[in-house]
């Protein structure tokens, strides 16, 4: 179970580090780097590596707690370029659904798996980031299609 989740943790570091064929297009570069999967991937490597810090504080002190945070910002950056604030928190909503619906789904189907304490962690820190997301968007005024979209995302 150990080699599981290192070799997962570290496909998602991968996929959060590796480098990706620069497109000729500038915009297009960037649109490439932040795509959905990178994104997730990212999310998933930033929450694994919070998820790893409560389980030991001293791993919120390390280079890859601090690369985790980093990379998820300038991904996430890139790929909220041009959106407002109310825009911003309905991307992160649906980020934060979209990963605690999948790893539910694969943890509901691995039981055993979550014995292990860093997969319970885990699946908190997920929670929590969603309901964080869920939060922020109460206190925003939101238009009908906003409103519409949110309710969309948290049906999920």
């Amino acid at each position: 179970m150990k080699q599981w989740l290192i070799l997962t943790a570290a496909v998602m570091l991968t996929a959060c580090n590796g480098k990706q064929t620069a497109p000729a297009d500038h915009d297009a570069a960037e649109t490439a780097v932040a795509d959905s999967l990178t994104v997730g991937n990212c999310y998933d490597n930033l929450v694994m590596s919070e998820a790893k810090a409560q389980l030991d504080s001293a791993f919120a002190a390390t280079e890859e707690y601090a690369e985790a945070h980093s990379r998820y910002d300038d991904i996430v950056g890139k790929a909220r370029q041009g959106m407002n604030e109310v825009e911003t928190a309905i991307d992160e909503l649906a980020i934060a659904k979209r990963a605690i619906n999948h790893h539910g789904r694969y943890f509901a189907s691995h039981t055993d798996e979550m014995r292990n304490p860093l997969n319970q962690i885990l699946m908190a820190t997920y929670s929590k980031r969603l309901r964080k997301a869920q939060m922020a968007l109460i206190t925003m005024k939101l238009d009908d299609s906003q409103r519409a979209k949110v309710d969309s995302i948290n049906a999920m």
